[in-house]
């Protein structure tokens, strides 16, 4: 039985070398069922619920201080946080 077994290795690691897919469009829809996707890359956050749920349900509010959208120059913008802020989305 062992033999088989490693007889059975050998011939699975022979053959042509692994070559990975071409990079193309996922085949399935990522955002089924999506709930929240905040990508914080809103002009400002001002007023109340400025935080956008990409999504399309309910959008976050900005709790504490010190929270605000900045340019990031490999990201673009993005939310910068500091002191105790934080944002919250109701359920």
């Amino acid at each position: 039985m062992q033999r088989q077994l490693l007889s059975w290795r050998i011939v699975a690691g022979c053959g042509k070398p692994y070559k990975p897919p071409p990079d193309a469009p996922p085949t399935i829809d990522l955002a089924r069922g999506c709930v929240m996707k905040a990508l914080m890359d809103e002009t400002s956050w001002a007023g109340p619920n400025p935080v956008q749920n990409a999504c399309g349900a309910t959008a976050g509010s900005i709790t504490g201080t010190g929270a605000t959208t900045i340019v990031d120059t490999t990201r673009g913008r993005v939310g910068s946080f500091s002191n105790n802020a934080c944002v919250e989305f109701a359920r």
